[in-house]
């Protein structure tokens, strides 16, 4: 997403201009963007409205946010702001050439303002600025068609995107600092209440404070009257079993007789069934076929 440099071929009586911009291009190039601008501001002076100033400024601007993308990503992206303001003003320019270039990096610096607000935690700038570069990459492409550069960004631009959408940074700290102010103005409220009505604030603590002996008796009276239902109910099971326990007291003997019975039953059942299995294994016989 490199930015594109133009020079100027002006008339014979612009050479000094010509060449002053030359050397400020040669200074972009070996990877100083400050000296340049400093040398483009001043080539103002001299022609305010060039474009090829503008643009050029543009480019410059663009070096010096990725110089600082890593390092500095909120100073990166307002380089980069800053340059996208400078081909804003070069994209009806009357060079062809400077319209269409202007145009690429005005989308590849909206592209860079996206990937430096990423490293500036800065959710919103940042799908704000990938949406942005997509639709200006698609209106570019629409012009342009045979750009394959510029239909490369796109797609990486787009894939920066989804991945932007289905992973949103949660919101913590955002809501932290909201959640703070809110208390905060929610104790000044309460302080600013009872310093305008002191003797409000004094009936309505002793209101409080009777509310809360009434609660307290409805409470003892409830769990005194629940110990009561537990101690009646405590002693009708143990009635209860009184009785089941005489009851059986009585039926012993034919209890006892029933459970010889079941015993004696179980014990013939168990004979017969070994009688029978031991008949049966006599008949067992296995084929040739079996396996």
């Amino acid at each position: 997403m490199a930015c594109l440099l133009v020079v100027s071929t002006g008339a014979f009586a612009a050479e000094s201009f010509d060449t002053r911009l030359a050397k400020a291009n040669a200074s972009l190039r070996n990877g100083d963007p400050d000296s340049a601008l400093t040398m483009y501001r001043e080539l103002q002076t001299e022609d305010p409205e060039s474009d090829t100033l503008y643009y050029s400024m543009g480019c410059a601007q663009c070096k010096q946010g990725e110089l600082l993308q890593e390092t500095a990503p909120r100073d990166a992206v307002e380089s980069f702001k800053a340059a996208r303001q400078s081909f804003e003003k070069v994209l009806n320019a009357r060079d062809p050439e400077i319209r269409k270039k202007a145009q690429y990096n005005h989308a590849t610096a909206t592209a860079r303002i996206a990937q430096s607000a990423i490293n500036a935690q800065q959710y919103e700038e940042t799908k704000k600025a990938f949406e942005e570069s997509v639709a200006e990459y698609e209106a570019y492409l629409k012009q342009y068609p045979k750009d394959s550069s510029a239909r490369c960004n796109l797609f990486h631009m787009r894939y920066l995107l989804k991945k932007l959408l289905q992973n949103p940074p949660p919101p913590q700290e955002q809501q932290q600092g909201q959640d703070g102010k809110q208390q905060e103005q929610n104790q000044q409220g309460q302080n600013q209440q009872q310093c305008q009505n002191p003797k409000q604030g004094e009936s309505e603590q002793k209101a409080g404070e009777e509310k809360k002996n009434d609660q307290g008796r409805k409470e003892a009276q409830e769990k005194k009257q629940e110990q009561q239902g537990e101690a009646q109910a405590m002693a009708a099971d143990k009635d209860k079993e009184n009785q089941q326990k005489e009851s059986a007291e009585n039926q012993q003997p034919d209890s006892q007789q029933n459970v010889e019975a079941i015993l004696q039953s179980l014990e013939d059942v168990d004979k017969r069934e070994q009688k029978e299995t031991k008949n049966v294994r006599t008949e067992v016989k296995i084929g040739k076929d079996w396996w």
